[in-house]
């Protein structure tokens, strides 16, 4: 039977809501929990991350789970390190180089440096060793991805101790090849129509001499900045837009009001579905005011902002198999409409069959990593559609935070696949000891031995759920 969750709003006993191991303390384990405590059982737990590998601080971040068993703690990669295309280490082997695609609609690959001796992201100014380390690094990177012509641009550190990012201004298809996603849009037409990305197209870059030259600085000296006059505050009159068509913020100097910024959202996703219908379900719309002016930044969603392994279309509909960006050895199945970004939550009979076949071609694509003549896909997890639906249940009667929720509602289908694969698509396993964390993590070992089902019992299954909803229909 289902515990009853009684309220909890701050420590244990004993002061300690996280074990060494991340498994949460028994008063907080089968409770309701509120969101300060969520909070404090983060903090508390990324402190531990760092007691196992200084490095887990920095890439992962911690998500409370809350199902009608019990809460736990998930380890989920930090968005900017879900899609790392490139990593490399100094000769020392006291660095160590992450490249990745923008999360924002813009060709650029960001470039951010470890320092295992100082456990920490380099922050300016660098010293000339480490200059060098980044002009190796950016040598190789440019080799392996035949990367010709390029410039870059130095991201402003805010607040001024934060991270390096390094950006590199590469061309349009070798960002697209990343962020598969980017594919589907129709980028030049988005170009001429949106002005927030025309502006990343055209943004000012410098040489890789000026670049490195200024990583020696304490502060990035400022490139070369729109100067455009900001609109004037008299432009808004009642009944005026807060956004023209092309996405530019009419509005001046000044804080936006709430209600402001929700209007300038709104807005913004309408314009962005008339362009394309997939376009708000992929991006976030976030407003940056800086220099008394008020622009629009369109972010990548999480949810897309992920490894891609492959994509199969089958009867206009769009397999997607890519790796979670919680760590675990799995690749992520998921069926969308890539026209209006709609996920499926109940497949057909017909859709259960084209799964089966998006499977099969998955596998033969990805036999290559097979190790010691060992299948790619060694089992499957699938939580069942009544399962889904129970969760919806719980968390809407139990009013749990929607941050808390156990999983999504949409069909997914899970495969753990080899290490060979997994590392392949994510450098993250690459960068770290897999097998000396899962001895110190609970919920990292918990998802390296989950039990696993086979396909004829997956498939067995997907097909009774098929044939109840067309009845049920």
């Amino acid at each position: 039977p289902r515990h009853q969750m009684a309220d909890v709003g701050g420590s244990s006993a004993d002061g300690s809501l996280v074990t060494d191991t991340l498994e949460l303390a028994p008063s907080v384990s089968k409770a309701r929990l509120s969101l300060e405590t969520i909070e404090e059982l983060k903090r508390e737990g990324l402190a531990r991350l760092s007691s196992i590998d200084p490095l887990l601080h920095h890439l992962l971040e911690l998500k409370v789970v809350c199902n009608p068993r019990r809460n736990f703690l998930d380890t989920v990669l930090r968005k900017e390190f879900q899609c790392v295309a490139h990593l490399g280490r100094s000769k020392d082997d006291e660095l160590a180089f992450l490249y990745a695609p923008s999360d924002l609609l813009e060709p650029f690959v960001e470039l951010r440096v470890f320092d295992y001796n100082a456990s920490q992201f380099l922050t300016l100014p660098l010293s000339k060793e480490q200059i060098d380390a980044v002009a190796e690094s950016l040598t190789e990177f440019k080799k392996r991805f035949s990367v010709t012509n390029e410039t870059y641009e130095l991201a402003p550190s805010c607040p001024p101790a934060a991270p390096v990012v390094l950006k590199i201004r590469v061309a349009s298809q070798m960002f697209a090849d990343l962020v598969p996603v980017v594919k589907q849009v129709d980028m030049q037409r988005l170009r001429a129509a949106c002005e927030p990305v025309k502006t990343r197209f055209s943004a000012p870059t410098i040489s890789l001499a000026d670049a490195l030259a200024r990583l020696a600085y304490p502060h990035a000296p400022p490139q070369q900045q729109d100067v455009r006059e900001p609109p004037p505050v008299s432009v808004i009159r009642a009944g005026d837009t807060l956004v023209t068509p092309s996405l530019q913020v009419q509005v001046g100097a000044g804080l936006l009001t709430p209600n402001q910024e929700r209007a300038i959202k709104d807005r913004a996703r309408r314009t962005l579905s008339a362009e394309q219908p997939l376009l708000p379900l992929i991006l976030d719309i976030e407003i940056e005011s800086k220099d008394n002016r008020h622009t629009l930044l369109l972010r990548l969603s999480k949810r897309f902002y992920k490894p891609l392994c492959c994509l199969y279309e089958f009867n206009g509909l769009h397999y997607c198999f890519y790796v979670t960006d919680k760590v675990e050895p799995f690749v992520v199945l998921t069926i969308m409409d890539l026209t209006s970004g709609r996920k499926l939550e109940r497949l057909s009979s017909r859709q259960v069959e084209d799964t089966a076949a998006a499977l099969q071609t998955f596998q033969r694509v990805h036999e290559r990593f097979s190790e010691k003549g060992k299948p790619v896909v060694e089992g499957f997890h699938y939580t069942p559609q009544q399962e889904r639906c129970e969760t919806d249940t719980f968390q809407r009667r139990e009013r749990m935070y929607q941050q808390t929720k156990s999983h999504s509602s949409c069909f997914h289908l899970k495969l753990r696949v080899c290490q060979t694969l997994l590392q392949h698509y994510q450098a993250f396993y690459r960068l770290i000891d897999i097998e000396r964390i899962k001895q110190h993590a609970e919920p990292i070992r918990y998802c390296f031995s989950r039990q696993l089902m086979q396909w004829p019992e997956v498939l067995s299954k997907m097909r009774a759920e098929a044939a109840g909803t067309e009845h049920y229909q």
